[in-house]
C-alpha cells in the first residue's frame, strides 16, 4: 500500500502541473516546436535576434490564451478542465500551507523588487483571491450548456487568436496587409505562427480572410 502524500508534497505537484501548463517564458522546446512552425517563413528570417526572441514570447502568450478557450469550452465534461483542475488544487493547498506561501510571496517580492512582508503578502493574496474566482467562475459555468459549445466560444477564441497574432508581430514591426490578399510575407508569417499557437498552419490569404470576417462582424 501506498504511503499518502503529505500537503506539502501535493501542493509541490499541483504547482509543478501548473508551471508546466501554464509557464509564460518559451523553454527550449516551446521554441524549437516554434521554430519548426516559422522558421523557414522569410519574414521571421529577416527579424533581429532581439526581435525574434520577443515574437517567440508573444507566440507563448497567444497559445496560452488560446488553450484557455479550449479548455474552458471543456468544462462540464467528465473530467475536470486542466486549467481548473490546477487552480483548485493549487488554491486549496496553498491556503493550507502557509510556511510555504511566505517563502513563495518572499520571493516573488525579490523577483518583483518590492518591498518584502506586507507589500509582498498582499501581492500573493491578489493573486489567490484572482485564482480562486477564476476557478469558481469555470466550476459554475460547467453546469451550463452554452460556454462549453465549441459553436458558442469558437468566434472569440479565433479573434483573440487573431487579434493577439497581430498585435505581438506589430511589437516586432511587422504589419500584416489586408490588401495584399494574403500574398504578403507578413500574411504568411500570421498564418504560420497559426500552426504553432492552434496546431495547424493556415495560408495568408486564409488569415486574412479571418481579418476581414472580424472586422464584418465588428461594424454589423
Amino acid at each position: 500500500m501506498m504511503a499518502r502524500k503529505s500537503d506539502a508534497d501535493i501542493l509541490r505537484d499541483a504547482s509543478s502541473l501548473w508551471v508546466e501548463k501554464y509557464h509564460f517564458e518559451p523553454t527550449d522546446d516551446d521554441i524549437r516546436d516554434m521554430r519548426k512552425a516559422i522558421g523557414k517563413e522569410q519574414r521571421f528570417l529577416e527579424l533581429s535576434y532581439e526581435n525574434k526572441e520577443l515574437l517567440f514570447r508573444g507566440m507563448l502568450r497567444v497559445r496560452r490564451v488560446d488553450e484557455m478557450y479550449r479548455d474552458l469550452s471543456a468544462s462540464g465534461t467528465e473530467d475536470p478542465d486542466p486549467m481548473r483542475a490546477a487552480l483548485e488544487k493549487f488554491v486549496g493547498l496553498a491556503k493550507e500551507n502557509f510556511g510555504h506561501l511566505g517563502t513563495v510571496a518572499r520571493r516573488w517580492a525579490e523577483l518583483l523588487e518590492i518591498e518584502q512582508g506586507w507589500p509582498a503578502q498582499l501581492h500573493m493574496l491578489s493573486f489567490l483571491h484572482a485564482a480562486e474566482d477564476v476557478a469558481q467562475i469555470s466550476r459554475t459555468l460547467a453546469g451550463e450548456p452554452k460556454p462549453r459549445d465549441e459553436r458558442n466560444t469558437r468566434p472569440r477564441r479565433t479573434k483573440a487568436e487573431t487579434d493577439g497574432i497581430l498585435a505581438i508581430l506589430k511589437e516586432v514591426g511587422v504589419n500584416v496587409d489586408g490588401g495584399t490578399k494574403g500574398k504578403s510575407k507578413e500574411a504568411q508569417l500570421a498564418g504560420a505562427i497559426v500552426g504553432y499557437t492552434r496546431g495547424k498552419k493556415i495560408s495568408g490569404a486564409a488569415f486574412v480572410k479571418r481579418l476581414s470576417r472580424i472586422e464584418d462582424d465588428g461594424s454589423s
